[in-house]
């Protein structure tokens, strides 16, 4: 898709929902998350316009920001030399793969075991994120599984890793904001 840049410095939104420039200055962040960090006002904006599509082009962010493509690159290049940007990905929706269940998993282990329990949960292929809590041996873990059986199944190999003392299960039927984006627009377009 070509760019076009009368729709760009005209429109509020361009054909992958960037704001232009007059709404670039006036904006509220879409992740509200990122107005609040020690970045510069740029790269609050880089930022905020990457994590609602990484697949923007820099030229596109630069017009958005009414800065040179040189400049954007340079901006997106120390971000990720920073470590401020780790990576570019894709949010899937795991339903229209077959796997209907989101779970998500408090599992609580044994602090002489901690570091077993964890590369064993590294190891569990249906976890799909998995956080370490403030309170010691405690794992937050979301999986995606086909199916009831699928559930059960995961939970009971999770259930008999050892050092694993306990482990709670919650299904999950609707997710509404995934790193900061309002998933809810998504579904409208």
């Amino acid at each position: 898709m070509r760019l076009d840049k009368n729709k760009l410095r005209n429109n509020v939104n361009t054909p992958y929902g960037v704001p232009n420039l007059a709404t670039v200055k006036r904006m509220k962040f879409n992740v509200g998350m990122v107005e609040e960090t020690n970045l510069s006002d740029k790269d609050k904006k880089i930022v905020d316009i990457l994590v609602q599509n990484s697949r923007i082009t820099t030229t596109e962010v630069a017009h958005a920001l009414n800065i040179s493509d040189v400049a954007t690159r340079r901006r997106i290049k120390k971000l990720e030399d920073e470590g401020v940007i780790r990576m570019y990905t894709i949010l899937l929706d795991p339903r229209k793969m077959g796997l209907n269940i989101h779970m998500h998993m408090i599992i609580e282990s044994d602090l002489n075991k901690y570091d077993d329990v964890l590369e064993s949960l590294m190891r569990e292929k249906m976890i799909v994120n998995l956080m370490k809590a403030v309170n010691e041996g405690i794992f937050f873990a979301d999986a995606w599984v086909r199916d009831v059986e699928d559930a059960e199944r995961l939970m009971k190999r999770i259930g008999s890793i050892d050092g694993v003392k306990n482990v709670r299960a919650y299904i999950i039927t609707d997710m509404y904001k995934f790193n900061g984006v309002d998933l809810r627009k998504l579904e409208k377009e």
